[in-house]
């Protein structure tokens, strides 16, 4: 892992981009709010990108005034299942049940929040949001839960329990509350900070310092890799981008795990595809479809093509480990999957290997009495992607 984290450290140069620098898309805003530094850098998933209102917004819904609106509008079901399952997962799977608190509790309601990020591999984890965040109404919905205040130049507001900054850790079941969606299922109170438009939380302090120096463009982000911004290049000729996934391609060397598990033999590879810097996990829309993507970044073109043969081979000669046939069919449940296409991004430098996995617009109507999720490509995707069940992206 180090050394993945050198070699990418190695090719941030001229084409660097700070948080000040212009950033015209609203994944690149958020890749700069992102240390490239522990414990994202060193984990297996990097981070996990949503735009919710990207993806109400391609559904061709409304974005609702607050959750108590939402609640009332004949649309709540198709906003529901427009939101990618993605970004801060506490963040999202409370606010069904609980999102009638989060101003109070936060200082926001849920539909202020147009970005969400969450970063690392539990415990150190830490959430970004962002959004209509005012640091003053954050400021005055923690200090009635008891949080001490502490301005910070160059960002606004820390936020610390009574108990101190680094008892984020800490489980008080007294301290109980299923609607706080930052660890208050079991009780935590967790640090946190606001500037205009931003909110951090971490359970560790150590993460959420390591955020802090980001906003205040005091490090290394996740914008200043070539990787990041050949990515948004590509996922800016559409409209909608709802979700991004970063996965380590070390947790992506050897994805035979699954195999042990369900007692099928591992096939053989007879030619290994040639090891990438990253790998993306990707949902975008336009009015024509909604799209799943993967998409891996290599320094040399022609490795790039190599990659792009062999697996479009695989997808039809290898059967996943969990449902036991060819991995295109599995996929084209979900859509179309197209060959994996080579570009050079002229920008940056780096060489792109694209998947793309086609579905058609969800309906905003009931099919069979049921609402159809929106990004459903994506999803089919991440779920080989959570369930080690991705032997066609082995490199390892």
């Amino acid at each position: 892992m180090k050394k993945l984290l050198a070699a990418l450290l190695l090719t941030i140069g001229a084409t660097a981009i700070s948080a000040q620098d212009a950033q015209p898309t609203a994944f690149i805003r958020a890749m700069a709010l992102i240390p490239f530094a522990e414990p994202a850098a060193n984990s297996t998933i990097f981070l996990s990108y949503a735009d919710y209102h990207a993806g109400i917004t391609a559904r061709g819904l409304a974005i609702p005034e607050d959750w108590a609106s939402w609640q009332a509008s004949d649309n709540f079901s198709y906003v529901q299942m427009a939101l990618p399952m993605a970004g801060p997962a506490g963040f999202l799977q409370g606010v069904t049940v609980s999102g009638a608190e989060y101003r109070a509790l936060l200082g926001f309601d849920f539909f202020d929040i147009a970005q969400g990020v969450e970063i690392g591999t539990y415990p150190a984890i830490g959430q970004i949001l962002i959004g209509d965040i005012d640091p003053q109404a954050v400021e005055s919905a923690y200090t009635a839960r008891h949080y001490s205040v502490e301005a910070i130049s160059g960002l606004g507001v820390l936020l610390c329990p009574d108990t101190g900054c680094d008892s984020g850790m800490t489980v008080n079941l007294a301290n109980h509350n299923p609607a706080n969606p930052f660890g208050g299922q079991i009780g935590r109170s967790e640090p946190a900070a606001a500037a205009d438009g931003i909110f951090l939380n971490a359970i560790m302090f150590e993460v959420l310092q390591t955020m802090m120096d980001a906003v205040k463009g005091d490090t290394i982000t996740f914008a200043d890799l070539p990787e990041v911004q050949a990515l948004d290049h590509a996922l800016s000729a559409y409209p909608f981008v709802n979700a991004v996934t970063l996965a380590n391609p070390i947790f992506l060397a050897n994805a035979d795990i699954m195999s042990m598990l369900v007692a099928q033999p591992t096939p053989e590879i007879d030619e290994a595809i040639p090891a990438y810097s990253m790998a993306a996990f990707a949902s975008a829309a336009d009015e024509a479809g909604q799209y799943g993507f993967v998409i891996l970044t290599y320094d040399d073109f022609a490795e790039a093509e190599t990659a792009a043969a062999i697996i479009d081979d695989r997808l039809g000669s290898m059967n996943s480990l969990l449902r036991r046939t060819p991995y295109r069919e599995v996929y084209e449940s979900a859509g179309q999957i197209e060959s994996a296409q080579v570009v050079l991004d002229e920008t940056s430098g780096v060489s792109l290997v694209t998947l793309r996995l086609v579905g058609e617009v969800p309906p905003l109507e009931d099919q069979d009495g049921m609402v159809v999720m929106s990004n459903l490509p994506y999803a089919w995707l991440m779920d080989s992607l959570l369930s080690r069940d991705l032997l066609w992206l082995a490199w390892g």
